[in-house]
């Protein structure tokens, strides 16, 4: 039993440190290309770049965690699932005109259980604060700049201990965050990280008045 129990404990810490890189998303940021290749640099559509401007609420985390729970499975070679718990506060990001946004956090939390080795496993994702940066759209993609982490704090909590992350959705000060952008009609947009390590699903937000 001692050794299942180590066993579990030790799937758990790889399994946090996983969930902080998946939601640290500046982890594999990048200065020109990405693993979908070179970056286009045509002149974006200008009804395609409109569309990105206003303030839009993060409305559905819970295929991004069905994606992680994938990602922690095939790399971890253990079955482990993760399932939705609920979300309450809010959450957004806000694309203005000028090429300046920012992501905002009010008491945001993603409440998920993770199932591993026998083990349920509550935890939670907590964002407040908020953080800025630049950002520039060609084609399909949104690259962030200049990046300002301002006092945005995000909090993971697996089992009641907490570990904070910084650096979130925007990107590390310094790097070129990028991301897949799509909208659907007027108040749909969906955000895809570009990740060289981990296929995630997209980020569904909703647009707010």
């Amino acid at each position: 039993m001692h050794a299942n129990n180590h066993s579990a404990r030790n799937l758990l810490y790889w399994v946090t440190g996983l969930i902080l890189l998946s939601l640290t998303l500046a982890a594999c940021g990048t200065s020109n290309t990405t693993a979908l290749g070179t970056l286009d640099t045509a002149a974006p559509s200008p009804a395609a770049s409109s569309c990105l401007v206003g303030k839009w609420q993060l409305t559905d985390f819970t295929s991004y965690f069905d994606s992680v729970g994938s990602s922690i499975t095939s790399s971890s070679k253990s079955d482990v699932t993760v399932t939705n718990k609920g979300v309450t506060g809010n959450a957004w990001f806000k694309f203005n005109s000028d090429d300046t946004a920012e992501v905002s956090g009010d008491n945001f939390t993603q409440s998920f259980e993770m199932t591993a080795s026998g083990l349920d496993i509550p935890a939670s994702v907590t964002i407040n604060g908020t953080s800025q940066a630049n950002y520039t759209v060609s084609a399909d993609q949104i690259t962030f700049n200049d990046q300002q982490a301002g006092d945005m704090k995000v909090t993971i909590t697996i089992m009641g201990n907490e570990t904070d992350a910084t650096d979130v959705f925007l990107g590390q000060a310094g790097t070129n965050e990028q991301y897949l952008y799509t909208c659907t009609g007027a108040n749909t947009l969906s955000l895809k990280v570009v990740s060289t390590k981990l296929d995630l699903a997209p980020i569904i937000l909703t647009r707010m008045p």
